[in-house]
């Protein structure tokens, strides 16, 4: 993990992303990419970039990030801001796939605005992994109790494979099959062996399946855990998603901390 890119807003839940991204940015040797999107015509009042590059080079100067205009050859802890405009889905379809990782705050529940068409174009458009926030809390401890959302479909498998940096240092790793696993995809146990084989340490929890989002919910707070790995939508499935679905819920409806992938 080298380049951990953040969408920026002159927005108080921004300041969570951003504090989360540079402490993982830290512990992985990884710069941060700080971008801010406006339209082409736009209201100064609602898209200012002044100040959103004030937050950026603030909390970057905090968890003292060396503030750079682009990157240096072998260098980690750099903060480093990028000014785009166009929408949300332009501009993540082409900074997002040279990033490992986006981090965003989740949008408020029954909001449609810019918050939410930003985490769907993260999901969609950058075909990387995205660590969807709580809005109105610090995450205090972010990967060292890892709880991996285990469903034999490829887009849960890309998500493990996205977050071995992750799990290789947590202290936890904890794995919840929920219901029959009669799908053609591998089965839990065998996703344990594999995380044996990277070495990572982790553990089983199986669940009825009865309902999956309440059971992963469960495991969560039973086992302390403070990071969601899951798979998100196929693309298609995307598109045409029902509302209240596990994924959905999860991403968008919960507080829990989520890092998710889609195919």
């Amino acid at each position: 993990m080298r380049v951990i890119l953040v969408p920026v807003a002159d927005r108080p839940e921004c300041l969570y992303a951003l504090d989360a991204a540079f402490r993982l940015a830290a512990a992985h040797e990884a710069n941060v990419v700080g971008c801010h999107v406006r339209p082409h015509r736009s209201d100064k009042a609602k898209f200012n970039p002044a100040a959103a590059s004030r937050l950026f080079r603030r909390v970057a100067e905090t968890n003292r990030f060396e503030w750079s205009r682009r990157p240096r050859l072998g260098r980690s802890g750099l903060a480093i801001w990028r000014e785009m405009v166009g929408t949300p889905n332009r501009v993540l379809g082409i900074v997002g796939p040279l990033a490992d990782l986006a981090v965003l705050s989740r949008p408020e529940i029954g909001r449609f605005g810019p918050a939410h068409e930003f985490l769907l174009a993260a999901l969609l458009n950058t075909a990387r992994p995205v660590l969807v926030l709580p809005q109105r809390r610090r995450v205090a401890r972010l990967g060292r109790r890892i709880l991996i959302a285990w469903s034999q479909r490829p887009e849960t498998a890309l998500a493990v494979t996205a977050a071995l940096p992750l799990l290789r240092s947590a202290e936890q790793v904890e794995i919840v099959a929920s219901g029959a696993q009669d799908l053609a995809g591998p089965k839990a146990a065998q996703l344990r062996e594999y995380l044996t084989h990277c070495g990572v340490r982790s553990h089983v929890i199986r669940t009825p399946g009865r309902n999956v989002r309440k059971e992963i919910a469960r495991a969560f707070v039973m086992t302390e855990s403070d990071l969601l790995v899951m798979g998100a939508y196929s693309r298609n499935r995307l598109r045409e998603r029902i509302f209240g679905g596990v994924t959905e819920t999860l991403l968008f409806r919960s507080q829990l901390p989520v890092f998710a992938y889609h195919v």
